[in-house]
C-alpha cells in the first residue's frame, strides 16, 4: 500500500504513454500523480509531474495548457529552492517558445537553464539545453553561432560520458554542415552519431540520423543510397512512433521523387507528410509542405489542386499571424488564378499581396506583385493601367539593383507596347531585357528575348535583321540544349521562304557550316 511509490510509477508510466504518443493516457497518469503529491504536500515531486504534464500538452500543441503547467512547476521549484527542477522547467519553456516562434524568449529561458545547470554542475542538463539552443540558431540559419553552441554541448556531454547525449550533439553538428553544404563533414558527424546512438540503443536517434545521411546522399544526387537510408529511417520512425521524423522523411523522399520527375509518387509522399504534420499539429511544417506540393501541382498544370494547397497555406499563416507569409500566399494564389483565367480574383489577390508586402517593407515582394498585377491587367486589355504597374516595378527593381528583375519587367513592357502597336517602344524595351539577361548570364531568357526582338523587327519591316535574331536564338537553343529547337527552326525557314525538305536540309547544312567556320 505504498501510494508514494505508486505515484512515482504513474509518472514513469505517463512518460511511456507520451513516448507512444498516447497523450490522453499520459496526461491521465500525470494528473493522478499531481493529485497525490498535492494531497501529501510533496511539492518537488508535484513540480516534476506538472512539468511532465506540460510536455504532454506541448506535444499536442495545447500551448496555453502547457504554459500553465510549466508556470506552476516553476513557482513550486522556486518555493522549494530546487534548482534542478527549475532548470528543467526553464528548458521546457524555451522549447515551447520555439514552437510558438517566440525565439528571443526561447533563448532567454535556454540561457537561464544553462546557467543553473552549469552552476549545479549538471553537465547532462547543460548539454541538453545547449543542444536545444543550438537547434534554435540552426532554425534561424545562424550557422556560426549554432556550431559554437553545439561545440559547448559536446564539451558538456563528454564530461558525463553519455553516449546518447554525445550522439545528439554529433547529429546536430552534422545538421549544420549539411545546411552549409560541407557534405563530407556532415556525413562524418552523422556516422559518428549513428554509432553512438546504436551504443545507447536509441532507435529514435538512429532513425533521425539515417534521415540526415539520406539528405547528404540526396544533395550529392546519389538516388539509390539516399532512398536506402530514407527507407531505414522511415521503418525506425514507424516502429518508435516518431511521427515528426516520419513526416520529415516522407517529405525528403517526395523531394527526391520530384527531382527524378516521379511526380505521382512525389505527390503521394507529400500528401502523407501533410497528414502527419496535421496530426501532430505542426502548422509551420504543414504549410511548408503544402507550399512545395502546390509547386508540384503547378508544374503538372493542375491549377485546381495548387489553388487548394495555397488556400490552406493562407489559412495557416493567417492563424499564425505571419504577415509576410500571408502576403506571399496571396501572391501565389493570384498567380494561380491568373493561370486559370480568373482575372478578377487574381487582381484581388495581387492587391492583398501588395498591401501585405508594403506593410512589412518587403520591396522584392512588392515588385513581384506589381509585375503580376500588370500581367493580369494586360490580359484584360487594360494596357495603360498595366504599363503603370510595370514601370513602378522597374523603379523598385532598380532601387534593389536586381538585374534580372529589371530585365523581366522590360520584357513585359515590350510585350505590352507590341500589343499597343508601339513598335519602336517595344523594340527599346526588348533590347533592354536582352541586355539585362545577357548581363545576368541567363542564356535561356536571352534566346527567348531574341525571338521577341525578331517579332518587332518584322513588324517594322526589317526582315533581314529579324532573321539574324532568329538565327542567333536558334544557335543558343542548340548550344544550350534548350527545348523548342524545332519551332525556332520552322520560324527561321518561314522567314527565309524555304519550303520542301530538300531545300530546308541544304539551308540548315549551310547555316551549320557557317557557324563552324566562324568557330562560334
Amino acid at each position: 500500500n505504498d501510494q508514494k511509490a505508486e505515484a512515482d510509477i504513474m509518472m514513469v508510466l505517463g512518460q511511456v504513454f507520451l513516448g507512444m504518443r498516447e497523450v490522453d493516457s499520459a496526461i491521465g497518469q500525470f494528473n493522478k500523480a499531481v493529485l497525490y503529491f498535492q494531497k501529501n504536500n510533496l511539492k518537488t515531486r508535484e513540480a516534476v509531474a506538472l512539468r511532465l504534464m506540460g510536455d504532454a500538452y506541448r506535444t499536442i500543441r495545447k500551448f496555453d495548457s502547457a504554459q500553465s503547467m510549466y508556470d506552476k512547476a516553476m513557482s513550486l521549484s522556486q518555493i522549494m529552492k530546487d534548482r534542478e527542477v527549475e532548470a528543467q522547467t526553464c528548458n521546457a519553456k524555451g522549447e515551447i517558445f520555439v514552437l510558438q516562434h517566440q525565439y528571443d524568449k526561447a533563448v532567454q529561458y535556454f540561457d537561464k537553464a544553462i546557467d543553473i545547470f552549469c552552476e549545479t554542475e549538471n553537465y547532462l542538463g547543460c548539454a541538453e539545453s545547449f543542444i536545444e539552443k543550438g537547434n534554435l540558431f540552426l532554425k534561424r540559419q545562424q550557422m556560426e553561432a549554432a556550431q559554437d553552441i553545439f561545440q559547448k554541448a559536446l564539451e558538456s556531454s563528454q564530461k558525463v560520458n553519455n553516449p546518447g547525449l554525445q550522439a545528439r550533439t554529433f547529429k546536430s553538428i552534422g545538421d549544420v554542415f549539411l545546411e552549409i553544404d560541407e557534405l563530407g563533414e556532415a556525413r562524418m558527424h552523422f556516422e559518428a552519431a549513428l554509432k553512438l546512438f546504436r551504443t545507447a540503443n536509441d532507435r529514435q536517434g538512429q532513425g533521425r540520423t539515417l534521415k540526415g545521411i539520406g539528405d547528404v546522399f540526396a544533395k550529392e544526387d546519389e538516388f539509390q543510397p539516399a532512398m536506402e537510408n530514407y527507407s531505414r529511417s522511415l521503418s525506425l520512425s514507424r516502429t518508435n512512433h516518431d511521427l515528426e521524423n516520419e513526416a520529415h522523411t516522407l517529405r525528403a523522399i517526395a523531394r527526391l521523387n520530384q527531382r527524378r520527375k516521379n511526380f505521382e509518387t512525389a505527390i503521394n509522399n507529400y500528401q502523407n507528410a501533410v497528414s502527419i504534420f496535421r496530426q501532430i499539429v505542426d502548422k509551420i511544417e504543414e504549410a511548408a509542405t503544402l507550399e512545395t506540393l502546390g509547386k508540384v501541382n503547378i508544374q503538372q498544370a493542375d491549377m485546381s489542386s495548387a489553388r487548394r494547397q495555397y488556400q490552406r497555406v493562407l489559412e495557416i499563416y493567417l492563424y499564425l499571424n505571419n504577415s509576410e507569409k500571408v502576403a506571399e500566399s496571396y501572391n501565389q494564389l493570384a498567380f494561380i488564378n491568373y493561370q486559370r483565367g480568373y482575372n478578377p480574383e487574381a487582381l484581388e489577390a495581387y492587391n492583398a499581396a501588395l498591401n501585405g508586402f508594403s506593410a512589412v517593407g518587403n520591396e522584392v515582394g512588392q515588385a513581384k506583385a506589381l509585375v503580376g498585377t500588370g500581367n493580369v491587367l494586360s490580359e484584360m486589355e487594360r494596357l495603360d493601367e498595366a504599363e503603370k504597374y510595370y514601370l513602378q516595378a522597374v523603379q523598385l527593381y532598380e532601387k534593389l539593383g536586381d538585374t534580372i528583375g529589371i530585365a523581366d519587367c522590360q520584357l513585359a513592357l515590350g510585350k505590352l507596347y507590341y500589343k499597343k502597336q508601339k513598335y519602336d517602344s517595344a523594340r527599346e524595351a526588348y533590347q533592354k531585357a536582352l541586355s539585362g539577361h545577357q548581363k545576368a548570364g541567363d542564356q535561356e531568357k536571352v534566346a527567348k528575348d531574341l525571338l521577341y526582338v525578331s517579332n518587332v523587327l518584322q513588324a517594322l519591316k526589317q526582315g533581314e535583321a529579324a532573321i539574324q535574331m532568329i538565327e542567333l536564338s536558334l544557335q543558343i537553343h542548340i548550344e544550350q540544349k534548350l527545348p523548342g529547337v524545332k519551332s525556332v527552326t520552322k520560324k527561321l525557314l518561314r522567314m527565309r521562304n524555304i519550303t520542301g525538305n530538300k531545300n530546308a536540309k541544304a539551308f540548315l547544312q549551310e547555316l551549320t557550316d557557317r557557324w563552324v567556320n566562324r568557330q562560334d
